[in-house]
């Protein structure tokens, strides 16, 4: 199973990431690198709710289960931290790093992280 990091915009749309496959495999290192570096992590822009220890159920009984996520966040805020994670990595994670932060800088709508299966 592939998963895609994607924007959720508050209005329900999404928009794809060309390098959104690649975000969600090194998500860890991203989130390292800006631990390191005293940048807001990547995950810290998707729903990082706590799943039930007793859950053991797919990704859609997850959802169904906790509900929407609530917290919703603005380009302006995530921009600047992803640039930097941008200027703080190499190769194929700073293009999908820069290629996020420009598509958050292009729009001013409230947006979430997700995870496409």
């Amino acid at each position: 199973m592939s998963l895609e990091l994607i924007i959720r915009w508050e209005d329900g749309e999404t928009s794809a990431l060309e390098h959104g496959e690649l975000l969600i495999d090194r998500l860890d290192e991203i989130d390292a690198v800006a631990d390191e570096h005293d940048v807001r992590w990547l995950s810290s822009f998707a729903d990082d709710r706590d799943i039930p220890e007793d859950f053991g159920g797919d990704p859609e009984q997850l959802a169904e289960l906790l509900g929407p996520n609530p917290i919703w966040h603005t380009p302006a805020e995530a921009a600047a931290s992803i640039h930097r994670l941008a200027e703080l990595t190499d190769g194929s994670v700073a293009d999908g790093l820069r290629e996020l932060s420009t598509l958050l800088r292009r729009d001013s709508r409230a947006f979430q992280l997700d995870v496409l299966l």
